[in-house]
Parts: C-alpha cells; structure tokens; sequence
C-alpha cells in the first residue's frame, strides 16, 4: 500500500528568534556599521541590504504568492514567493543546497573517482581580499590554475584536461574572514579522445608552491603591492623575504597595523610614579595613545583583554574601559601552535607563556608592529633576533617589536 504524501505546512519565519532579531535590530547595525565594524569587516555592501530586505519579505503572502491546486482532489493552497537569497535565508539556502547537489550528481558529474581540495591564504593576505572582494574571483582562478597544471604534468597527453567544480567561502568556523575555495576535481585528466586517465598520488607541497606563485602573481599585477613588495620572487617559484630595518618598519607602516601588549595599557592607565623612568615611560605612552587611533590600525587580542582585567578593581576597569574600542584578534590554533613553537626553540621562556602568545597573535594576523614596554622578554635585541628566527622558519613574517618611545621617534 503506498505511503500517504506528505500534507504541506507553510513556514511560519516571521515568529522566528532568528527573523526578529533581524527585524529589530539591522537598522541600528547599517547606522553604527561604519563607525564600530567597517574597519575589521572591510565597507559595507549596499548589496546587503537588498539581501536583508528580501530575507524580510521571503514567505509572506502580502507580497505575492501562487495558488497550488490538485487537479484530482481539488485541494488547493497559497504557496508565498520566497527569497531564492543564499546563506542568510535559512530554508532557501537548503534548498538551493540540495537542488545543486542534485544536479551535479545527475547532469555534471561522470562517474569517476574524485577528490576534494581546499585552497586557503594565510591571514597576512586575508584583509586584502576583505576590501577589495573582486579578489575572490581572482583567488578561484589561481586556485584552478594551479591545479590544472598540476593534475596536466602527470597526464602524458598533450591535450589533457581536468575537471573541477570551485565555490568560494569567505568565513571559517568562528565566522571569522577567511575567504578559502573548495574544489571537486576529477582525479586525473581527460584526454582529447574522451578517454580518462587516473592521477598519480599527489605532492600536495609541489600544488601549494604553484598556488602560492599564482596568488603573488595576480596581487601584483592588482597592484597590491604593499605586501607583495617585500618578496622576491626567482624561476624556481620559490619565495625569500629580507627583513627591512626597524626604523624602515616603523615609517613604512605608519596608518598600519599595531598590536598593543598589556603593558602598554597598564602604564597609560597606572598612578603616577615617582621612579623617573617609569614617570618617562608614563609620559609617553599618554603621548603615543591618542597616535594609535590617528594614525594606526590598534589592535588587541583576548589575552590583552584577559590580562588587563586582573589586579586592583579600579585600576582593572580603567584598564578595561582604555581597550575597549579597539578590535579584538582572535586566537587560534595556528597562533597556539606558532607560540609552542616559539617556546620550544627557546625564543621565549617557557615559563613565559603569554608572552610568545603575544608575538604569535600578532605574527598570524599579519600584524606590522608590536609595541610593548617588556624590555625583560620582549622588546631587548636578543628575544627580536631569536623571535625573527623562529616566525620567518615557520613560514611568516615577524612583527617588529619596538617600545612606544620608539613607535613616537617613527612618527615624529
């Protein structure tokens, strides 16, 4: 006996925690965006609101709807026209989800084996793609590139052709920027006659170097020269970085990014001191603070924020009340695993922890310049070239770490 079909039952959004929040709150957000968000989320998008709104509109039947009626039975119901908006609209998404889905594995798809890749930039590159995001396009074709003339060199025809299907994503896991590609690629090549051949094991090093020269390419033909002049590149499609000075960081990188360590907001926010170098060192922080929001990018992190609570109550709070306006970086398992390695190759104490974890944090999130009044264990010229050492081994480029005296001597 077959299964009765399912009865219909129209969505009810609007009562939604989700969709009243919306409601309630985007205008406030589209005001307050520029001012609290445009600089760590890149300009807001007019397109945006076109998606908000329609979201709004999505399944209410004041704005249009088709009457579905049962030639048979006679029964009949209003079907509201929906959004079709991807991502924000929960059940448009789904189902444009399960209908491409659908299609790939009926129409575009062959059946043969497959593999799933995923290219990602490091986060030095990210904020590029954050205000610029016709980069996205660019990043999938040098994604595809990539691994067309990768998969092509194992081929022994001429005229093999791999195929693949690319989606970008633009957040990661904690909905943080992080414009990646996902790519479904045949697992070999094509040839001319229609004949498929399957690929060798992969060297995945080999595809990123190639991704990694393609990436570099299309930034400087882009003109985004301000990271990409300080690499060179040769005929091997390696890459080789030479520190610059750290007076030459220091005016290079005026309006750039700084990351405030705690000691810095501890001596803008501490008592008076009778010790006159410690009075110095007040002196000029109160001097360098309002220069971090005139002229530079101030960032902290949660390990700042965490530090500057503990001790005196009141002096906790003032601590807390002077950050609060700057944006917080995250810590991640790569910045985690940066600081362990700083650690275990002795660049910083191990019984110092947090301190690594401030130079990892920074270094991750392509941060120019830390500033920071431990001369102890970190600002001293021994930790700088021990700390260079080990970040550039790992791959990125080290902040330099400079007292606020310093940071002032540069902008001056």
């Amino acid at each position: 006996m077959p299964l009765p079909a399912a009865v219909y039952h129209p969505r009810s959004q609007q009562n939604s925690d989700y969709y009243r929040c919306v409601e309630d709150y985007f205008e406030t957000f589209v005001q307050i965006y520029d001012e609290h968000f445009s600089r760590q989320y890149g300009f807001w998008r007019p397109y945006l609101e076109k998606v908000i709104y329609r979201y709004l509109d999505c399944g209410d039947l004041h704005n249009g709807f088709a009457r579905v009626k049962c030639k048979d039975c006679g029964h009949e119901y209003l079907l509201a026209f929906s959004c079709k908006r991807r991502h924000f609209c929960p059940s448009c998404h789904q189902k444009r989800v399960v209908e491409f889905g659908e299609w790939l594995c009926t129409d575009v798809l062959k059946k043969i084996p497959h593999r799933h890749f995923i290219f990602s930039i490091p986060k030095i590159l990210r904020r590029y793609f954050l205000y610029d995001r016709k980069l996205l396009a660019c990043l999938s074709r040098c994604a595809w590139e990539a691994l067309k003339v990768f998969l092509q060199a194992a081929a022994p025809e001429n005229d093999a052709v791999p195929g693949a299907v690319i989606a970008i994503q633009t957040f990661g896991d904690l909905l943080g920027f992080n414009p990646h590609c996902h790519i479904l690629a045949t697992d070999g090549c094509f040839s001319g006659n229609g004949a498929f051949r399957v690929s060798p094991p992969v060297e995945l090093k080999k595809l990123e170097v190639i991704f990694q020269h393609n990436v570099f390419r299309m930034l400087l033909a882009k003109a985004h020269t301000i990271v990409c002049a300080q690499y060179s590149f040769d005929i091997q499609d390696r890459f080789s970085y030479t520190p610059p000075t750290k007076k030459e960081v220091l005016i290079k990188h005026m309006s750039k990014r700084i990351y405030i360590e705690t000691s810095v907001v501890s001596y803008f926010t501490a008592r008076p001191s009778r010790d006159i170098m410690i009075a110095g060192h007040q002196e000029a922080t109160r001097e360098l603070w309002p220069v971090l929001t005139e002229k530079y990018e101030a960032y902290i992190s949660a390990l700042v924020y965490d530090e500057a609570g503990k001790g005196d109550p009141v002096l906790a709070m003032l601590r807390l009340e002077a950050i609060k306006s700057f944006p917080m970086l995250d810590i991640d398992e790569e910045a985690k695993a940066l600081a362990e390695k700083i650690i275990a190759n002795r660049g910083i104490p191990a019984k110092y922890p947090e301190d690594a974890l401030h130079i990892a944090v920074a270094a991750v999130n392509g941060v120019e310049v830390v500033v920071t009044w431990n001369f102890a264990h970190l600002s001293n010229p021994f930790t700088r070239l021990a700390v260079r050492r080990i970040v550039e081994d790992e791959g990125y480029i080290c902040p330099e770490i400079c007292s606020p005296e310093e940071l002032l001597e540069a902008d001056k």
